[in-house]
């Protein structure tokens, strides 16, 4: 991933949390010619000192047929807030940008057997049905029910490789802009503008102390 030094996220604890927060990213993978993409929610399950990526997909999804094999290369991307910045925000002339936070993970793909499949599907089904009124478990389904769905759905697990950072967040501007980037961003009606701004006033209070 192209991120400048001054973008770059490299705290391996803040890149875990950041995906375990915001999971649902987009899985790429390559066949023949073209890549493929789902956008599908994923879970991250450290091992040790190993990162292990978790997913699936509909059976029907042509992109289930390429993981169904072993060692296929897989990047997995995932986002938060983002928004666009004007250079009118600046001292001086200059061009408009995105900012952004950003994580992304490579590595090799392997298909997840019967057991593993339904573990998989059993945690991440807790981890979003958690605070429901109702939660919709595995032990509140019909008899019968959880398995026809598990049929319905293919695995994967990524052994991951590398994992990047980059927090996009007017870093590189002087003082005067960057405050001014803030206080224009907290004047959006965007749900995007306001977090990226919250996420510059961060870095200011962890530079001031």
């Amino acid at each position: 991933m192209y991120s400048p030094a001054h973008f770059r996220k490299e705290d391996l604890q803040t890149l875990i949390e950041f995906i375990k927060e915001f999971s649902f990213g987009a899985l790429i993978t390559v066949d023949a010619i073209f890549p493929s993409a789902s956008m599908i929610p994923m879970e991250l399950l450290q091992r040790g000192n190993e990162l292990y990526l978790y997913g699936h997909v509909s059976a029907a999804n042509p992109q289930a047929q390429i993981f169904s094999r072993n060692n296929v290369a897989g990047l997995a991307i995932f986002s938060a807030g983002h928004s666009y910045v004007s250079s009118s925000w600046y001292e001086k002339e200059n061009v408009s940008t995105w900012n952004y936070r950003t994580v992304q993970v490579k590595g090799f793909l392997h298909p997840l057997l019967d057991d593993e499949l339904r573990s998989h599907l059993i945690r991440i089904q807790a981890k979003y049905e958690n605070g429901q009124t109702t939660p919709r478990t595995v032990e509140t389904m019909s008899e019968g029910y959880f398995e026809k769905q598990v049929n319905g759905v293919r695995g994967f697990c990524m052994k991951i490789s590398t994992i990047e950072g980059s927090w996009k967040l007017s870093q590189n501007r002087n003082e005067k802009d960057f405050q001014n980037v803030i206080e224009q961003l907290e004047k959006q009606d965007d749900a995007n503008a306001i977090e990226i701004a919250n996420e510059m006033k961060k870095l200011q209070l962890k530079k001031k102390s």
